[in-house]
């Protein structure tokens, strides 16, 4: 009987370890005491914490950076020489000063300007660009802030936007003197299109247009036709944007000034094409500046030689100048003046060099880049110039800078 027992104590267990094995039950999931739950939410409060501390980390160093840039603008300032004497009356002289840039698509180069610009000796400055922000083509934009917010850096706090203008990649802003800004009246701005089917604004004319005390003032920047043998093209283009501004610029100028009657063109600004009206007689002190895109009449040999000779080779070459030649039998800008050049050719450089052209197509070097002024019939020697120059330390574009100091009475 004690056998069997055991051996039916035995059966069980066997039966018991089978069925434990057969039916495993799985850990139930203990739902978290408080405690445990509230340490678990300190843990991540602290994380955030100290995410939020590195952002104020970060924004407080950002501002920091900003008020010492601020600082050193400051600072600079203070360190410029403090402008001339303001005229103060009519009849008295004015400091204007016409500066140029075709920027080869660039948009605010991270560079001085000052050199080119000498915010400390002008009371008047109207400064032209071509390829600002963006190649030459569909673009239609109204307006570059970049652009602009550099030249008002540059320009410092004593001077105030008169007027600006921007049509597709071609742009003028005009600046005066705090002190100026009161004698200043009746201020338009326009542009013409003369790119393909004169719709597009790969080529364009902007004119800011303004008195001063009793004088009235015109500025035009304009980026003429591109290539070496398109000189009628761009003939073509000073006479569309010369005629095409006159009905958009002041009206009440035109109505007054003794030389808008109607008369033919080719008595007025150069071109012959008939009864057509010219915006520059409309103005007293007329002034034009720009990337006019001629060329010289000359192989890259030949041009080459000719600028080893310094400045009796740029006196060789402006024999062969398009716009010199065009200008003195009338063809363009008739009535108009410019300065003696005495700066080497202002295109095609490589950028950030002082060679021209070493690419495969070594385009021939030549000045594009020109400032001209006209007065009207009764007043020659109004304008006198101090300096006409191009900024050879700016080297960010294919093109030179060029700028006019001139003394105007």
């Amino acid at each position: 009987a004690g056998g069997k027992l055991e051996e039916s104590v035995e059966t069980v267990k066997t039966k018991q370890e089978e069925t434990r094995d057969k039916f495993v039950v799985e850990t139930l999931f203990v739902a978290p005491t408080v405690d445990e739950v509230t340490r678990e939410m300190r843990a991540e409060e602290g994380k955030l914490a100290d995410a939020m501390r590195q952002e104020d980390i970060d924004a407080l160093n950002k501002e920091l950076a900003r008020l010492n840039k601020q600082l050193r603008d400051a600072s600079d300032q203070l360190q410029k020489p403090p402008p001339p004497p303001m005229p103060e009356s009519p009849g008295t002289k004015l400091r204007v000063h016409c500066a140029t840039w075709n920027l080869a698509g660039l948009a605010a180069p991270q560079i001085s300007l000052e050199r080119w610009l000498c915010p400390s000796v002008g009371d008047v400055y109207a400064i032209g660009a071509q390829e600002v922000e963006g190649k030459p083509g569909a673009s239609i934009a109204r307006e570059r802030l970049g652009w602009e917010a550099k030249l008002t850096a540059s320009m410092g706090t004593g001077f105030t936007v008169v007027a600006k203008h921007c049509v597709g990649t071609t742009h003028l802003m005009v600046f005066a003197r705090n002190e100026l800004m009161k004698h200043i009246s009746d201020v338009h701005s326009a542009h013409v299109l003369t790119g393909l089917g004169r719709v597009v604004a790969n080529k364009a004319g902007i004119g800011v247009c303004f008195d001063i005390f009793s004088t009235s003032f015109l500025f035009v920047t304009a980026h003429f036709a591109a290539g070496q043998d398109r000189v009628m093209d761009r003939n073509r283009d000073f006479a569309l944007i010369d005629e095409g501004l006159a009905p958009l610029m002041c009206p009440s100028i035109a109505k007054a000034s003794p030389y808008s009657q109607a008369k033919a063109r080719d008595e007025k600004a150069g071109a012959s094409l008939g009864d057509k009206w010219s915006c520059s007689a409309l103005f007293d002190r007329v002034f034009w500046l720009g990337d006019f895109n001629y060329r010289l009449e000359a192989d890259r040999e030949t041009v080459d030689a000719a600028l080893k000779l310094g400045a009796e080779g740029h006196l060789q070459l402006m024999l062969l100048d398009q716009l010199a030649h065009h200008m003195s039998v009338g063809n363009v800008f008739k009535g108009f003046e410019e300065p003696a050049i005495g700066f080497a050719p202002t295109y095609k450089y490589d950028k950030w060099a002082d060679s021209y052209d070493s690419s495969s197509k070594r385009r021939v070097p030549a000045w594009t880049d020109r400032v001209l002024y006209r007065l009207g019939p009764q007043d020659a020697g109004c304008v006198e110039c101090e300096a006409y120059t191009a900024s050879e330390d700016v080297r960010a574009s294919d093109h030179r800078p060029v700028s006019a100091h001139l003394t105007v009475f």
